[in-house]
């Protein structure tokens, strides 16, 4: 955009522009930096070279994982896209939250505990994540050891034992983010 077309958009004469873009008019104030910043349409915080503030995504409670060595079957129980029966905030908008079941990660997540998972974050060696098993549909919340094709699936309650899977057999394996006592 030409300085000529800012001038248009804001009423700010060319030679000002010139010198606000060559840092030599001092300090323009608020009001002609945020005309400047409509007419480029970009926001204030970008002008003034800040970070925009957090704004969280709602992100939809929409199932449930079962913490216990049987595992339970993954389902968005039918609520249609962004919609779930709770909703918890968080800055990623492919997240989402499920209620936990049972006690194999005690004392870390507690049954009735809710866990953020973010299918899009890859999770490394140690981390907590809900593994789905290709075959059964199974899902489990544990964590996770990587070694060559084997995945160890570990309960943070020693009453549970490992679950060892080849990486082929697991359909999806999704970190967790955030738990959220309940």
């Amino acid at each position: 955009m030409t300085l000529v077309e800012i001038e248009k958009k804001t009423g700010i004469q060319n030679g000002d522009l010139s010198q606000i873009e060559r840092d030599q008019y001092g300090n323009p104030g608020i009001m002609t930096i945020a005309a400047i910043a409509r007419a480029l349409n970009v926001s204030l915080d970008e002008i003034l070279g800040e970070k925009p503030p957090f704004r969280p995504f709602s992100i939809p409670l929409i199932s449930r994982a079962v913490a216990s060595p049987e595992g339970a079957y993954f389902t968005d129980q039918g609520y249609p896209v962004g919609a779930g029966e709770d909703y918890w905030k968080i800055d990623d908008p492919n997240a989402f939250i499920i209620r936990v079941e049972g006690n194999s990660m005690e004392p870390t997540i507690r049954d009735g505990d809710m866990i953020c998972v973010t299918p899009n974050k890859r999770p490394v060696n140690h981390d907590i994540v809900l593994v789905r098993l290709a075959a059964s549909g199974k899902t489990f919340l544990k964590r996770i050891e990587v070694h060559g094709e084997d995945i160890l699936l570990k309960s943070d309650n020693r009453d549970f034992p490992t679950l060892v899977h080849k990486k082929q057999e697991i359909d999806f394996i999704y970190r967790i983010e955030a738990i959220i006592p309940k």
